[in-house]
Parts: structure tokens; C-alpha cells; sequence
């Protein structure tokens, strides 16, 4: 199976990680940062996004993926298992451990079938997660709590 890895960004972490690209570099692209508007053009050449963050707290380029189709690989910390369901439109991996990184790459890798069932999966994940869908969800909390305190109980538009 020949894989070719694109990383972006510019973190502090970069450069230990050009370090020991060494032989393997042909198979990988480092772009560096990107801006927001080049953001479509990445996702659009990719099979698979992976997020091996461990401190994510909203993960907002999981969720471009996402809605990009992209199945996806992410740390199991954080936001990102609200977001990746493991073996429905990706996989999750032990925070920290590259080996379990290296094997849910090579699974998820090995199926074309596999990405577009899980990539559909990703844009279902996406929708739920939706400016429309949260602001929704935040009006149903706000009401419910104004009548509760009310002691209002019918729902009512506010």
C-alpha cells in the first residue's frame, strides 16, 4: 500500500517531527501553516483525516473534515469521541500510543469501500454538530431552565 502523508500546520512540534522523516520524506509533505481559505483544498485531496491531538477542546478542523467526508482517525481525549464514533466513520487510538495510530492508519487505509461508508457516516456526524442544530440545542436548554425556574410546565416559545 503506498501512502503519501500531508501534515500542516506550524507548531511547536514540527520540527521533531521533520527530524526523523528522513528516508521516508518523498511519502511526506510539510505545508506549514495554512490559511483558512486553503483549508477546502486539503481536505479535498485526502482519504482520511487524523487528528493525534491530545489536547483538542473544539477541534474545529475535525469538524471540517467531517463535513468534508473524510473518515476520520483522532485521539480518544477530549471532544474528539464526541466526534469520531469508532468504526462508523472512523476510528479512535490510545492517546499517546503511535503503534495504535499506525494500525487503525493501515485499517481504515486498507478498504476503499470502507472510506466511503465511513466517510458518509462523517457528513450524517458533521450535521449534528451544525450552527442551525447547536443554536437549536442551546434555546431548548435555555428555555427548559426558564421553566423550570418559572415553574412554567408547558413549553412555550420564548
Amino acid at each position: 500500500m503506498r501512502v503519501h502523508f500531508v501534515i500542516t500546520g506550524d507548531g511547536p512540534i514540527r520540527t521533531s517531527l521533520e527530524k526523523p522523516a528522513g528516508k521516508y520524506r518523498k511519502s511526506i509533505t510539510f505545508t506549514g501553516f495554512l490559511s483558512y481559505d486553503d483549508h477546502p483544498n486539503i481536505y479535498s485531496i485526502t482519504d482520511i483525516f487524523v487528528m493525534p491531538s491530545l489536547c483538542e477542546l473544539q477541534s474545529i478542523s475535525t469538524l471540517e473534515a467531517l463535513a468534508s467526508g473524510l473518515p476520520v482517525i483522532a485521539a480518544k481525549k477530549y471532544v474528539l469521541p464526541e466526534l469520531v464514533y469508532n468504526e462508523r466513520n472512523g476510528f479512535l487510538f490510545e492517546p499517546g500510543d503511535s503503534k495504535d495510530l499506525a494500525k487503525k492508519i493501515i485499517k481504515l487505509l486498507s478498504t476503499k469501500l470502507h472510506l466511503n461508508r465511513t466517510g458518509e457516516e462523517s457528513m450524517k456526524i458533521a450535521c449534528l454538530h451544525s450552527l442551525t442544530k447547536v443554536i437549536k440545542d442551546y434555546e431548548a436548554v435555555y428555555e427548559s431552565v426558564i421553566r423550570n425556574k418559572a415553574g412554567i410546565k408547558e413549553p412555550y416559545l420564548l
